[in-house]
């Protein structure tokens, strides 16, 4: 990773001990429902090091906004910040929907099992691209 090349870590090489946590986006509706079968998206991952010092890396404009570990402290203030930076990235995130032809037939034990408990997985990102109707 890019971080290890960095003078930063080089000089004190413990500053390289700390915790990542990954950072998903699901539906509302897939943890309240319990949708186990729906897809959360990876959309950061956050490196908090033994100093407090953080960086973001993640999607698009994620990627951009918290790069440098050296000078960043994951105080409150940087916190409120970065949760958001991730409300509105997530906010913005397209749904994903299956395409049409492969939900265009179903069984009737399908059917009945989609009634007990929903199976089409669902997942965040919306784009209406609709081919070969």
């Amino acid at each position: 990773h890019y971080f290890w090349q960095s003078s930063y870590f080089k000089d004190d090489p413990t500053r390289s001990y700390g915790g990542m946590i990954h950072i998903y986006n699901f539906l509302a509706d897939s943890l309240q429902l319990n949708r186990e079968n729906d897809l959360g998206f990876l959309i950061a991952r956050l490196f908090i090091n033994r100093e407090n010092h953080f960086a973001l890396e993640g999607q698009k404009k994620l990627n951009m906004l918290f790069k440098n570990l050296k000078d960043q402290v994951f105080d409150e203030s940087n916190q409120c910040k970065l949760i958001e930076c991730l409300i509105e990235f997530s906010m913005e995130f397209e749904l994903y929907i299956p395409p049409y032809k492969k939900v265009q037939t179903v069984s009737v034990k399908q059917a009945q099992d989609f009634q007990r408990k929903i199976k089409t997985k669902t997942s965040k990102r919306l784009g209406f691209k609709f081919g070969g109707n």
